[in-house]
């Protein structure tokens, strides 16, 4: 889902990686339940953010996959984070994960610091890592609010299924 300048793109910052950092770490652990048996029974789905916005991903050979895509995307769409604990517990993963990064192997340094003259916005961990406690749980609201409010999604389906599937989806 290619997401406006002003969320992503070139107004990308350290702050909306952190914002995006946060959103999926407390999107992944509400959806854990909810999608469990589905990827008991070979159904996934990934959520995941890019320079230019919002990548879903869906896989898995079953014939409930359409009503999978359309729950989970629901879900998604719907789940505004609300709890503080969480989010303290989350900040504290990311932070020691975006610390780490001085310690890391060269060629991970060399991946980053070339990202830094070959992309644009384009910055480091340690950038983000500035911008991990600042954050509150009213802030990672809002920016979710905001996420799901404009945006131009394509999708590419592929596999076993008719065309009447592929548009349902």
């Amino acid at each position: 889902i290619n997401q406006p300048d002003d969320l992503f793109g070139s107004k990308t910052t350290p702050r909306t990686s952190a914002l995006s950092k946060l959103y999926q770490f407390a999107l992944d652990e509400a959806l854990t339940e909810f999608t469990y048996d589905a990827g008991v029974a070979g159904l996934s789905y990934n959520c995941g953010f890019t320079q230019r916005g919002v990548s879903l991903s869906f896989s898995g050979f079953n014939d409930k996959l359409p009503a999978y895509v359309e729950s989970v995307a629901q879900a998604i769409a719907s789940f505004i984070p609300t709890d503080e604990d969480k989010l303290a517990k989350f900040k504290d993963v990311i932070s020691r994960d975006l610390a780490a990064f001085p310690f890391q192997q060269p060629y991970e340094h060399a991946g980053q610091f070339s990202q830094l003259v070959t992309k644009e916005p384009a910055y480091l961990p340690t950038d983000v890592l500035k911008e991990i406690d600042s954050i509150t749980i009213a802030d990672l609201q809002a920016w979710t609010k905001n996420l799901w409010s404009k945006g131009f999604g394509q999708a590419l389906i592929q596999g076993n299924i008719d065309k009447q599937g592929a548009l349902q989806m």
